[in-house]
């Protein structure tokens, strides 16, 4: 992304530079949030048609740009998947910071496993 800003003719020194001239409504860094968003979306489509995902969340530093970034990706996405399959798929920004992967793979895991699938029980009135 960086590669691409600076060939542009963007100056931001890192990551937080560029997404600062994002939000300032800086062309060369809005232009490439705009074809990294069309790639992204693009790699997100063909995994949608193999695994079918209901949801596709977005995180990272890169997802701060928010919708410079999002936008060209669900364009892209909506594009590229099959017609049947795009009501199906909601795209949404990460909104846990750091700690939304962890949080991911412990609520898997919880869905997931044979022994933990059922907890907690719902309360019942026979129960409380």
């Amino acid at each position: 992304v960086l590669y691409r800003y600076r060939e542009a003719g963007g100056r931001a020194e890192g990551l937080a530079g560029f997404l600062d001239s994002a939000a300032g409504g800086e062309r060369p860094a809005l232009d490439v949030l705009e074809r990294v968003g069309i790639d992204i979306g693009g790699v997100l489509a063909a995994v949608c048609q193999a695994v079918g995902p209901g949801v596709i969340v977005l995180g990272g530093e890169l997802a701060e740009a928010g919708p410079a970034l999002l936008e060209p990706v669900e364009r892209a996405l909506r594009r590229q998947l099959m017609p049947m399959a795009r009501p199906h798929v909601d795209v949404r920004r990460a909104t846990l910071g750091e700690t939304g992967s962890a949080l991911g793979g412990i609520a898997l895991v919880l869905h997931e496993s044979p022994l933990l699938s059922h907890y907690p029980q719902p309360v019942s009135e026979e129960n409380a």
